[in-house]
């Protein structure tokens, strides 16, 4: 059996990011269920790897990231519900993930951290904490059964995972106590929606936090209606330059992405200003991160940095900021809880 103090898991609506001690893993956040034919489902446990990932839980075959890409028709499954933690295909994600990390018939996890959209409520927080609280996970790979156990759970509002990355150090002590003290901006970029608060040291100023409903997603679904966005995104992430499907076909892809992202970043802007409401005048700096961070970040930067004469910190490898910050809250409160004597 394997053993983890704690796991950081970023259930984003693009990408799927894990964090555990000495390993993280990071693939789309996509799912496909094949049709079961004979002799066709077979695949052996040693083949496994980000790649090539399958697993059979709740009696349904699931293939995850980009095994799942390349074998659908249209690219796969997206789950942009606000309560997706209670589907199987995002537990079938997370088990496919954790496998890649640590390749084991059973895994023992005390803590996991995971993250919700601002948008999503206190009691969305908790019922998400309950249903992974105390759980055992069965499932297969290759035919050979696995099993993850999961323990302790804590669930808090994602951007705020950025924070606990910069704040505390890879033990989860604090690392910068600079960042309880000031005032700072979260920008968190996302797939279908872009999360935003203003913080001040631990606490957060009620009127600035905002889910907007738009995300990098978006950027890609205006480059073309005729071709799903997923199919566009993958293609421009491998560096092609044109994608068709059916009779339809774009080319100088790269282009038109890019230009797409500079107006979605504008658009993101504006909402971010609307939603501070003033508040941005007395932030110290502000903090820029997410998945669509590695395609917008930089205008973003720009456009903050013109507007408001402020620090802008773009994280160099934005998609892992919150589940980084997962995994060290999750250090941080196993240790506050062995320190008073908690269970």
């Amino acid at each position: 059996m394997k053993y983890l103090e704690v796991v950081g898991w970023d259930n984003g609506y693009d990408f799927e990011k894990i964090v555990t001690k000495g390993g993280k893993v990071k693939f789309p956040s996509i799912v496909h269920k094949p049709i079961q034919k004979e002799n066709l489902m077979y695949n052996k446990t040693n083949d496994y790897s980000k790649d090539n990932m399958e697993v059979v839980y709740e009696g349904i075959t699931y293939y995850v990231g980009m095994k799942a890409f390349n074998n659908s028709s249209d690219g796969g499954e997206v789950n942009h519900n606000p309560k997706k933690f209670k589907y199987n295909s995002e537990m079938a994600k997370f088990l496919a993930g954790i496998t890649c990390l640590h390749n084991e018939k059973k895994i023992d996890i005390e803590m996991l951290v995971i993250g919700l959209s601002i948008f999503n409520k206190q009691k969305d927080r908790r019922e998400a904490e309950k249903f992974y609280k105390d759980r055992t996970f069965e499932f297969e790979i290759g035919g050979q059964k696995r099993e993850v156990k999961v323990n302790k759970v804590t669930c808090i509002p994602q951007g705020i995972g950025a924070y606990y990355d910069i704040a505390f150090n890879s033990k989860g002590e604090i690392n910068d106590a600079s960042y309880f003290n000031g005032r700072f901006g979260i920008v968190d970029v996302g797939g279908k929606t872009t999360d935003t608060f203003i913080g001040n040291g631990k606490e957060i100023i009620n009127e600035s936090q905002a889910s907007i409903d738009v995300g990098v997603s978006r950027a890609y679904k205006q480059v073309s209606r005729g071709i799903k966005s997923i199919l566009i995104e993958q293609a421009y992430l491998n560096d092609q330059d044109s994608v068709r499907y059916g009779t339809e076909e774009i080319i100088g892809l790269k282009g038109k992405c890019e230009s797409s992202f500079k107006s979605l970043s504008e658009t993101i802007f504006t909402n971010v200003m609307n939603e501070w409401e003033g508040q941005q005048n007395r932030v110290d700096k502000i903090i820029i991160l997410g998945g669509g961070a590695k395609n917008i970040g930089q205008y973003l930067k720009e456009q903050f940095i013109y507007a408001l004469e402020r620090e802008v910190i773009l994280f160099k490898n934005p998609q892992f900021a919150n589940a980084n910050g997962y995994y060290k809250l999750g250090l941080y409160i196993l240790r506050e809880l062995d320190t008073n004597g908690e269970e």
